[in-house]
């Protein structure tokens, strides 16, 4: 049985408009900036061996750091043009800085105090390594739960926080 000529263009026309919308409407969407969450926080392993323009190596990483520290890294977000924005937490205090990343050097400088450097390493797409001093809670304290400022080391220590990345879709106005 054939189907009419009328027929069948209403049938092209009512299924094919969902394709050629979303044909129209993918170039305007992209994916932008990387967002990456940490996972985990570790101790470092020969943090003393000098890599370049870091301040320290997060080459070996070693056990995970279960203890609360004073401050620490929670979210990265890999912008356009090298810039990374880092968020801080301390104290249940939050504070994002702005950084220029430098993938060949392995560092991200803070973008208004040329002394603060963070080693930074891009692992895979979906992984991050971003290397920080802090003070730990000497009594052992999960992160969880609040450490006593008198309870903190007496010197910062390097760590770094193994962080997970991600992609997401953005809407671009043309």
């Amino acid at each position: 049985m054939k189907m009419p000529v009328r027929n069948c263009a209403v049938w092209v026309s009512r299924w094919a408009w969902p394709a050629l919308l979303a044909l129209a409407v993918l170039p305007a969407c992209r994916r932008s900036e990387v967002e990456c969450e940490t996972r985990a926080f570790f101790r470092l392993v020969e943090p003393e061996r000098k890599t370049g323009a870091a301040p320290f190596s997060i080459d070996r990483l070693g056990p995970e750091v279960k203890e609360s520290l004073s401050i620490r890294p929670y979210y990265v977000t890999l912008k356009e043009g090298n810039h990374a924005e880092v968020g801080w937490m301390g104290f249940d205090l939050g504070l994002d800085v702005d950084y220029i990343y430098s993938p060949e050097e392995g560092v991200a400088r803070n973008a208004l105090n040329a002394d603060d450097v963070l080693p930074m390493k891009r692992l895979s797409d979906e992984r991050l390594l971003v290397g920080f001093r802090s003070l730990i809670c000497v009594d052992g304290i999960a992160r969880s739960h609040y450490c006593m400022d008198d309870r903190y080391s007496k010197e910062e220590l390097p760590f770094a926080a193994d962080m997970t990345c991600r992609r997401p879709w953005v809407w671009e106005d043309p």
